[in-house]
């Protein structure tokens, strides 16, 4: 089982697990878009490496599979939500214990993390027009933590 609540990741570790570049993950942390977590450890000592939490890494695997130029916010939101948080049947960083757990982000801000596919339907139906990207966060949840046993 993969740890997720230790800091123990580098970025580069982060890369390799999710497929975002390292300069794009510190793009995304100068500008704010991507915050680190509560258990990540900032790097205190020159030349060390920050370390971050398998949380984190979910939060950028969700977000890049998100991204869409006109819901960047909306992306990093809904990541962070999945990553950090959990809820009724849902342990924080995990998928829900029972379906396939769908994260949406909108063009509007909206986000939503469910395992019910009507409500995704739904979702999409109340956007206005606006984009809807919705991707399969359990699938995402599979191939990071499983990339991430073998790094550590």
């Amino acid at each position: 089982m993969t740890d997720l609540r230790t800091p123990k990741y580098a970025l580069s570790d982060v890369a390799e697990a999710t497929g975002v570049l390292v300069g794009t993950i510190r793009g995304w942390a100068q500008r704010k878009e991507l915050t680190f977590g509560d258990g990540d450890i900032a790097t205190v000592v020159p030349g060390s490496t920050r370390r971050v939490t398998g949380h984190t890494v979910l939060a950028v695997a969700v977000a890049s599979a998100l991204m869409h130029s006109d819901h960047r916010e909306a992306a990093f939101l809904a990541a962070k939500a999945f990553a950090y948080a959990g809820g009724e049947g849902r342990d924080v960083g995990h998928p829900f214990k029972a379906g396939t757990t769908y994260v949406a982000a909108t063009a509007d801000g909206g986000f939503l993390i469910t395992n019910d596919f009507d409500r995704v339907r739904a979702f999409v139906a109340s956007a206005n027009g606006h984009a809807v990207t919705v991707v399969d966060a359990e699938a995402i949840w599979h191939r990071v933590t499983a990339k991430l046993d073998t790094i550590n």
